[in-house]
């Protein structure tokens, strides 16, 4: 049996069950291990375990829940997951070994049209917010030609972003360039960094950090596909609805978030900056950078043309070969948003 003592570090047989299922699946986890929860007012906090990809400004409202409180005030202790595969988030949540995941849509539109019971939630990032970062020594993205490129997933929608993109430019794969599995961003930097790989894409201020050691930042991916779901959050729907108060009460807290970026720039900064460990002017930067594009959606929700240019790639890698593809629409459910969002308005 589970115990929680205050004030003291403890690992509880949930964060063992993670660690045994990121052992068993070689996945590196880093677990949000801390100090047991307390109960606050009389109830005792509901343990929820996220999953991410990897840290970045991406699940930037879930990190600003944590800090402000938002978790706290719904009775709700956050553990955050690190996976390093939107792939391997998706598995667990099937195995029900995570309650969400924060992740791209493909790998969940994918495993839906294999017939598992999930759904996006709310948006988390609605553009594509990468940068095309290269070694010092290419100029241009032409210069890419005849080399190899980190990505995350071969088969990845943000890998045909990045197709795209280089497209744009006369570089047509396979013909004129090779792709190689590297990981999340931090994988990526390290792979650009010792000239694994010639080029990758990162998140700022991630790229703003590789372009102050000596990388070159190539592009912008928004500037080639403006309109597109970057990252969502999703559930199981089964345990969606088991668990619908908790659901709700967990988009409040990621909503009053949103709500705290857009309003309060000096606490936000300060917050980017004790994350990522950046200087004052990149964590300037990329506030900026959120806020001018309205990366995070203040009302969480999804964008669906987004999400309808994610299904165009999928039917372009022959996802939907012999059937009609489907909609948006089927992949996401706005019940407890919209329930979330009408208490945030009162």
């Amino acid at each position: 049996m589970e115990t929680h003592r205050r004030g003291r570090l403890c690992l509880s047989w949930t964060s063992i069950h993670i660690f045994r299922y990121a052992l068993s699946t070689g996945i590196f986890a880093l677990l949000a291990l801390s100090i047991s929860p307390a109960v606050v007012h009389g109830q005792q906090p509901r343990r929820i375990r996220i999953a991410i990809t990897s840290p970045g400004m991406t699940n930037l409202n879930v990190y600003l829940a944590e800090r402000q409180g938002f978790f706290q005030q719904q009775h709700i202790f956050n553990e955050i997951v690190v996976m390093r595969s939107a792939a391997r988030q998706i598995q667990a949540l099937v195995a029900d070994s995570v309650e969400f995941s924060a992740q791209a849509p493909d790998p969940l539109i994918r495993a839906v049209e294999r017939g598992a019971d999930l759904t996006m939630l709310s948006g988390l990032a609605n553009a594509a917010a990468y940068d095309l970062v290269s070694g010092s020594k290419y100029g241009s993205i032409e210069e890419l030609r005849g080399t190899t490129l980190g990505v995350s997933g071969i088969n990845s929608s943000s890998t045909l972003l990045l197709q795209k993109m280089l497209a744009a430019h006369g570089l047509a794969y396979p013909r004129d360039y090779t792709l190689v599995e590297v990981g999340g961003t931090s994988d990526r930097l390290t792979a650009i960094k010792t000239a694994a790989v010639s080029a990758g894409v990162l998140n700022p201020p991630i790229s703003y950090v590789a372009a102050q050691q000596g990388l070159r930042i190539l592009g912008e991916l928004r500037n080639y596909i403006p309109a597109v779901q970057f990252t969502a959050l999703s559930v199981r729907r089964a345990w969606a609805h088991q668990n619908q108060n908790l659901v709700e009460d967990y988009l409040v807290a990621l909503l009053r978030a949103n709500r705290y970026l857009y309003e309060n720039r000096p606490g936000t900064v300060a917050i980017i900056r004790d994350l990522f460990k950046v200087r004052p002017d990149h964590a300037d930067r990329v506030y900026d950078y959120w806020v001018q594009h309205k990366v995070i959606p203040t009302d969480g929700a999804m964008t669906v043309p987004g999400t309808e240019v994610v299904l165009d790639i999928l039917e372009q890698l022959g996802d939907f070969k012999g059937k009609m593809r489907p909609r948006a629409e089927k992949y996401i459910d706005n019940e407890w948003l919209r329930r979330a969002q009408k208490r945030i308005t009162r």
